[in-house]
């Protein structure tokens, strides 16, 4: 008897994970209620906090997902994007650019550190995760000499505050569009706020997933991460593929680090060294393959909503900082271990039906 699409649903990752969720919000809406007394996890405000912090982290899980799905991984893109949010205040507090000119030689180079990723796996075989690893020390160094402010005695800075006064080039203030950009309100009221960034990651999310399903080019990322040697037999090039998702992997982790500048009106070195991870947990508790060649958008999207609910939650029940870093340790443990099951499980049933 064929399965109706309700049935097949109900046994697909998406379904686990809506669970997943599920689960994850009784449990702190409990917790928090017990703890504090009233329930301060479920509430308008604690959903209006957990939108308003998807962003920066959900830019990084799309260029993680794609770029995870090929096969690789990329551990420089928070680097990257505290190096973007660095040079596009500093372009803007000592230079005068126009705010569109900062964000888009930020993004330039955010793409040429990827681009570079690329050349150190493929032409010179680094592990990509030594490629990437070796890369974000580089990019830390080099945000030194970004923060360099040439009018000031001890001209390097590990902070940027932007003049909210400033004018650039053509007598305009840049922390205008970037308010625009990280805290303007749509549908503000007093049910949710969802800031203009958040419409921006959403239709992120639903362009790469549009690609990722529809396009030729998806399926080759599929084909490069499921069978490389299959890949090239059936004339796609790997390489090409790997060169493409480094650079969009660098360009997700500029965005990542441009929003941030453009939400607190400062560039920092610090900026996005706590969502290192995130961004790849999100991925891998959504399904996406550490092995490549599985996983979808969808899925990363519930992961990363799950991610932000669990740190929201750890806020709620008012825990320490460092047991909420032990415990985001530990979801990324239990997305790595789910991840190893699920392919273990795969290469049974193919060997079962060999």
């Amino acid at each position: 008897m064929k399965e109706n699409r309700f049935e097949k649903f109900t046994k697909s990752k998406m379904f686990t994970l809506l669970i997943l969720l599920v689960l994850e919000v009784v449990v702190f809406t409990i917790w928090s209620g017990i703890k504090q007394g009233s329930n301060t996890y479920f509430t308008f405000k604690a959903l209006t906090t957990v939108i308003n912090t998807m962003t920066v982290p959900g830019f990084l899980a799309v260029g993680a997902s794609f770029l995870m799905i090929s096969g690789n991984i990329d551990l420089s893109a928070s680097s990257i994007g505290a190096f973007a949010g660095m040079f596009a205040a500093a372009s803007i507090q000592y230079y005068h650019f126009t705010w569109w000119a900062a964000i888009l030689v930020a993004l330039v180079i955010s793409g040429a550190f990827g681009f570079f990723n690329a050349i150190l796996v493929n032409e010179f075989r680094f592990q990509p995760f030594i490629a990437t690893m070796a890369m974000s020390s580089v990019v830390k160094g080099l945000m030194s000499f970004v923060s360099m402010d040439p009018k000031a005695a001890a001209p390097v800075a590990t902070t940027i505050t932007l003049n909210p006064n400033m004018l650039d080039w053509f007598g305009a203030s840049p922390t205008d569009a970037l308010n625009f950009l990280g805290k303007k309100v749509f549908f503000q009221g007093q049910v949710i706020e969802i800031p203009f960034n958040i419409i921006l990651l959403i239709l992120a999310f639903v362009i790469y997933g549009v690609i990722l399903k529809k396009t030729k080019f998806g399926m080759k990322v599929y084909l490069v991460g499921g069978n490389p040697m299959a890949a090239r037999l059936v004339g796609v090039n790997p390489k090409k593929i790997s060169y493409i998702l480094f650079t969009n992997s660098a360009i997700m982790g500029g965005i990542a680090g441009v929003i941030f500048t453009s939400k607190t009106l400062q560039g920092s070195s610090q900026a996005l060294m706590a969502d290192m991870f995130t961004g790849l947990t999100a991925a891998m508790l959504g399904g996406i393959s550490f092995g490549g060649g599985a996983g979808g958008m969808g899925g990363a999207f519930i992961g990363l909503l799950i991610t932000r609910a669990f740190n929201q939650g750890m806020l709620a029940i008012n825990a320490k900082s460092f047991v909420t870093t032990a415990f985001s340790g530990l979801l990324l443990i239990v997305a790595l271990t789910i991840d190893f099951a699920s392919a273990r499980s795969t290469t049974a049933r193919a060997l079962k039906g060999v």
